[in-house]
């Protein structure tokens, strides 16, 4: 297999929905409002709001490129600023959030043509900012998905929560391990990654909740559920952490390679997904988090 650099980059990313504190450090006014979207009236005309979008929903092609050609089994990992918190990637937020936040707005519009966005008032903060941004692209994706069936835009959100999310788990953990509230059976990293594994899985489900996105067994969207192989007489199955139409996720502390018995049961199940990618908390260094070609 192949390991490739890119140099994509995207803005920050999504806020974690854990009870703990994700150190942003926001301001009580930028606290997001409940995300709650209103019935769909029928699509409007790209024409009844403007022009084209400045900012088209992201998809995986985009943040992996070459994505499309890869050879079978191909890795490929993300820039390192692609969620990144600080730096080039926050200033452009700063410099760039009125116009993306009107665009985005009249993306949603779009698909929901009464659609106005339910803020508190303008962030006074960077990450603020940076936060309502993921809210609208979070609503643009959930829409996009609901109304259109394309879930190519969610897939990309769901890999932004999902990264910051599995940071901030991964840093409450080791804290809660250093101070012996953790108690492992095997080894530090198993018990860190157990409560890795519990506190993500219960920020997805609250985080596809809150925004209207149904998920379970025999959906196109999944959170801990058994994804079937029935291509052989005796029936199987894996359960992926998560999977969005096609794509499946599976965030942990290990290292997993195409030849890992999880990861080709993964690719064997009935789902058939396209891609599995890995997420691993940022803290642990480099090839942190990467896409696996079927």
């Amino acid at each position: 297999m192949r390991f490739i650099r890119l140099r994509a980059t995207l803005d920050p990313g999504a806020p974690a929905l854990l009870d703990v504190t994700d150190g942003l450090g926001a301001r009580p006014g930028d606290q997001l409002a409940q995300v709650r979207l209103p019935p769909p009236r029928g699509p409007a005309r790209r024409g009844d709001n403007g022009g084209p979008p400045l900012e088209p929903p992201p998809t995986l092609a985009q943040i992996f490129p070459g994505l499309a050609n890869s050879p079978l089994g191909t890795m490929l990992a993300p820039a390192d600023s692609f969620l990144d918190l600080s730096g080039p990637a926050a200033a452009a937020v700063e410099a760039l959030y009125t116009a993306a936040r009107a665009q985005l707005i009249v993306d949603i519009q779009e698909i929901y043509p009464d659609y106005t966005y339910p803020s508190l008032g303008s962030p006074l903060t960077t990450e603020g900012r940076a936060q309502e941004l993921n809210d609208l692209r979070m609503i643009r994706a959930a829409a996009l998905y609901t109304e259109r069936g394309n879930p190519g835009a969610l897939q990309v959100e769901t890999l932004r929560f999902l990264q910051k999310s599995v940071d901030v788990a991964y840093a409450e953990g080791v804290r809660r391990y250093n101070n012996g509230e953790l108690y492992p059976r095997l080894s530090r990293n198993e018990a860190i990654g157990n409560f890795i594994d519990r506190q993500v899985r219960r920020n997805l489900q609250i985080h596809f909740n809150a925004y209207r996105l149904n998920w379970g067994g025999g959906r196109d969207i999944t959170i801990n559920n058994r994804d079937y192989d029935r291509s052989a007489s005796d029936v199987t199955y894996r359960i992926p952490d998560a999977r969005v139409g096609r794509v499946s996720f599976d965030w942990t502390l290990t290292r997993k390679l195409r030849v890992s018995p999880q990861i080709r049961g993964f690719f064997s199940a009935d789902s058939m997904p396209d891609a599995i990618i890995i997420v691993r908390p940022r803290q642990i260094g480099p090839d942190y988090t990467y896409l696996i070609t079927r």
